[in-house]
C-alpha cells in the first residue's frame, strides 16, 4: 500500500518555520478588525413583548435618590 501523504518527507524546521511565517502573513493581510457594530438590515427583528400579567414587570419599586444626580 501507499503511503497516505503521497511520499513527501517531513520537511525541516526552517522549511516549516518559512511556511507557517507565510501563512500567518496571509491571514493578517486578510483580516480586518471590525470596530462600528450596528443591526443587519437584511435580517428580520421579532420583537417579543412583555407579559402584562407578570409580577415582576407590575412592581412600583421608589426611586433610589443615594446614587446622586447622575
Amino acid at each position: 500500500m501507499a503511503a497516505r501523504g503521497g511520499g513527501r518527507e517531513k520537511p525541516d524546521a526552517v522549511q516549516e518555520n518559512r511556511l507557517l511565517c507565510e501563512r500567518v502573513q496571509k491571514e493578517l493581510r486578510h483580516q480586518r478588525l471590525n470596530t462600528e457594530y450596528t443591526v443587519n438590515p437584511l435580517r428580520p427583528v421579532h420583537t417579543i413583548t412583555r407579559k402584562p400579567m407578570s409580577w415582576h414587570d407590575n412592581i412600583d419599586e421608589p426611586a433610589d435618590d443615594s446614587c446622586g444626580p447622575y
